[in-house]
């Protein structure tokens, strides 16, 4: 190897773009079109002889206006809500069509009852109900719609006769239980009133109120100086220090205090708590000039002492005041609880019978409320005994019965569309779940790896140029071209040491072409001037033999198993430098002879004698022998095939290849359609042809 190489360059994106997954799609669409086709054809054929095998269908229609009105005796208009989907329910309900059938065989007992297709709709915006009936008979079809409108005329009458005579019977006799209700609800409010003196439990319940209101706002008081004393010290209210607290909203704090103050002896406190100060002020004097132990220091620390238990003496009174304080505070408190409790239990008992009156009397005004309604209503209910007019009449009567339109041309349209949408739907699915390369574009958007050429797909008449080795001519000039330019791409590839001299070309699966491609790629670089050898590396399936009419043995085998000498496998073509190696005898063992000290010997000799030696060797995925042979080769050129190779496959064969230390050299995509749009390569043979190159 020649240059360090990367074991796996990173992978090009796999998701196709919109452009060539619909040129992918296209190119499915050409290979398949026959498919939309055969399912249209299909469609349209099951479609004509559902038709013709279909018997001929009769159809008659009828409308009715349903008014939302009824006029009453008295001149009033009754309002009735209008439902019209109510009403189309009602017709084709299983009532009335079991009753309509049943009226058409009364009237017609030898008639056939064929089956039938009722549809009843709503014209839009309107009042009108639409009726129409299709079956396979025209007198039975009339004779059925007619019966469905009758039926339901009568169903309509008899049951606005029922309802009228039983709603009037149940609301006279819930106007007497709604009587006899409302004379108890009287007689319970009467009871309760006279029981109990309303105008007292009102007054009952404004002075009570009056009384908490009081006590609670005493209750708030109290328990704010409490508070407020509990957060004091003797020695604030004692030394005039600051004894206001944020903590006792509501209160008055200053005048608490100092009516608290009105008992304490502050000025005593102080005068007391100065004569301290100027002992020790005058003890600190004399203590400069005299020892700690001196007479009149002693005095003085008596003096200060006698004087500060004084100050104790005080300061325990006033924490005595202090504490009797708040017990009064907490006594008084203790009795306005109790206090509050039976005001508010007066308060309750008096809101619970003002709201049971307020109960009974709304019990009162209902019941008379309900009774006021039925009266009014059984004035009114009796409809049915005072109309002028039907609430449905008939617009149209059942029309004659006529040939339904079955719509032929339009179902056969639609079995075609069907038919079609199917077949392009197929050929989506086919191309979603195929993920062979159709175009330049697909491989160059699912492999970064180098394109070397592309090889089309040419026949001249009955021959394939894929199948053969080159030709030289003008009606192969594209073929020829191809393989020039991978000749090109070879001789003048940017490499960072050595140009590749031996290189080896495979493929993932067999029948990609791998071996006219080797072997056409040999002649051309021969036609060159480079002194080429080719090798058949296939050892178990070889056949290049036969392209160049020779014989298969002795061979590349035969060589490996020292069974023949160098100069006995290497033989001259018919083509000025080109020299080429059969495969040999076949050999089940070729993946250890390639392992072998031979293979080495052999490939240093060769190197030496010849510019450029190609190998064809076995597909990646049919045998090991190429995963053996590639990692001694200067390069590996990996042929895929249009429409032939998976993505998956060569995908896997390139990592193969990578993981060996495998230097690739590129991508061959193999009889690629000339007419893509993405191939425009050597299209033009008045470029190649002298006897063109005046018309140019």
């Amino acid at each position: 190897m020649n240059e360090e190489i990367t074991l796996f360059p990173e992978p090009v994106s796999s998701t196709p773009t919109l452009t060539s997954r619909w040129r992918r799609y296209c190119n499915f669409l050409r290979t398949k079109w026959w498919l939309p086709v055969v399912t249209a054809s299909t469609a349209l054929t099951a479609m004509a002889i559902y038709l013709d095998l279909k018997p001929i269908m009769y159809f008659s229609e009828a409308s009715m206006f349903v008014s939302g009105k009824l006029r009453l005796q008295e001149m009033n208009l009754y309002a009735e809500d209008l439902d019209l989907v109510t009403e189309i329910q009602v017709l084709q309900s299983s009532r009335i069509q079991e009753r309509a059938y049943s009226r058409v065989q009364n009237f017609n007992p030898d008639t056939n009852a064929p089956p039938v297709r009722v549809k009843i709709t709503q014209v839009p915006r309107s009042k009108v109900i639409e009726l129409r009936v299709i079956g396979s008979y025209p007198s039975y079809t009339r004779a059925y719609l007619q019966a469905i409108i009758d039926e339901y005329l009568t169903y309509k009458k008899d049951t606005r006769a029922l309802s009228s005579e039983d709603t009037v019977s149940k609301l006279k006799n819930e106007l007497e239980e709604q009587q006899r209700v409302l004379e108890k609800k009287e007689k319970e409010l009467r009871q309760f009133q006279q029981t109990n003196d309303i105008a007292v439990l009102e007054k009952q319940g404004i002075s009570e109120s009056t009384i908490l209101a009081k006590l609670n706002v005493e209750l708030a008081e109290l328990s704010a100086q409490d508070r407020l004393l509990a957060s004091i010290k003797p020695e604030q209210i004692l030394e005039g220090r600051e004894y206001l607290s944020g903590g006792t909203a509501g209160v008055d704090q200053k005048a608490v205090v100092d009516n608290f103050l009105s008992t304490i002896p502050q000025a005593e406190y102080s005068a007391a708590k100065r004569q301290i100060d100027i002992l020790k002020g005058q003890r600190d004097e004399f203590g400069r000039a005299m020892r700690p132990q001196h007479p009149k220091i002693k005095w003085y620390d008596d003096q200060i002492r006698a004087s500060e238990k004084y100050l104790e003496g005080f300061r325990g009174q006033t924490m005595g005041e202090l504490v009797d304080r708040q017990k009064a505070i907490q006594s008084r408190m203790d009795n306005i609880k109790p206090a509050i409790k039976e005001a508010e239990e007066k308060i309750r008992k008096a809101n619970e019978q003002l709201y049971d009156l307020d109960q009974y009397k709304r019990n009162v005004q209902r019941a008379q409320s309900l009774y006021e309604g039925l009266q009014n209503l059984l004035q009114s209910v009796d409809v049915n005994k005072n109309l002028d007019q039907e609430r449905v009449s008939i617009l149209t009567a059942p029309s004659m019965s006529l040939p339904a339109n079955t719509r032929a041309l339009l179902k056969l349209g639609i079995a075609l569309l069907g038919g079609l949408g199917l077949g392009f739907g197929l050929i989506y699915c086919l191309e979603r779940m195929d993920d062979r390369f159709t175009s330049l574009t697909e491989l160059t958007e699912q492999f970064q790896e180098e394109i070397v050429g592309q090889i089309p797909r040419i026949s001249i008449g009955n021959s394939k140029l894929q199948s053969e080795t080159l030709k030289l001519g003008d009606e192969e000039h594209m073929f020829v071209e191809s393989f020039r330019n991978i000749r090109s791409s070879l001789l003048f590839m940017p490499t960072a040491g050595n140009r590749p001299k031996t290189i080896l070309v495979t493929s993932s699966v067999p029948n990609e072409g791998k071996s006219i491609v080797t072997a056409n790629l040999a002649r051309t670089m021969a036609s060159g001037g480079s002194r080429v050898l080719l090798i058949d590396g296939d050892l178990r399936k070889g056949h290049l033999h036969k392209l160049f009419g020779l014989p298969r043995t002795p061979g590349l085998t035969d060589f490996l198993l020292q069974e023949a000498s160098y100069e006995q496998v290497v033989v001259s073509t018919s083509l000025p430098n080109l020299f080429f190696i059969p495969s040999g005898k076949v050999s089940n063992d070729s993946g250890d002879l390639y392992l072998s000290p031979s293979t080495d010997l052999l490939l240093n000799q060769i190197s030496l004698d010849f510019d450029c030696v190609l190998f064809d060797s076995a597909p990646l995925f049919a045998a090991d022998d190429t995963a053996s042979l590639a990692p001694k080769m200067d390069g590996v050129i990996l042929v895929v095939r249009n429409s032939f190779t998976r993505a998956r496959l060569a995908r896997e064969a390139l990592n193969s290849l990578y993981q060996r230390r495998v230097k690739v050299i590129g991508l061959i995509f193999n009889q690629v359609n000339s007419a893509e749009s993405d191939y425009c390569y050597y299209k033009y043979r008045r470029y190649y042809n002298p006897k063109l190159t005046a018309a140019v």
